[in-house]
């Protein structure tokens, strides 16, 4: 864990990791940084910023770092789930 937050960087700690059952994917390390904690009315108002590292688990090699507070999905599950609106509102 030590490698894939180092890669990330110290304003990004780990928040979740993800382990498949298939020995041959790599373990990916995301992480979410929060810019504040006051309260606004966009999504992304927010947060500083959402990465995923993804890590061989055999040598410890980092093998990516994939920014993805805009990827496809993330952005569907929020319009979703809220409008993109902050929880409190929507």
């Amino acid at each position: 864990m030590k490698i894939a937050e180092s890669a990330l960087g110290n304003t990004s700690p780990v928040s979740s990791i993800v382990v498949y059952n298939d020995k041959a994917r790599s373990y990916m390390f995301r992480s979410y940084a929060v810019k504040t904690m006051e309260p606004k009315l966009w999504y992304w108002e927010g947060i500083e910023g959402r990465q995923d590292a993804f890590v061989n688990q055999y040598s410890g090699e980092v093998l990516r770092i994939k920014k993805s507070e805009f990827e496809f999905f993330r952005v569907v599950m929020w319009l979703h789930w809220s409008l993109l609106l902050k929880t409190e509102i929507g």
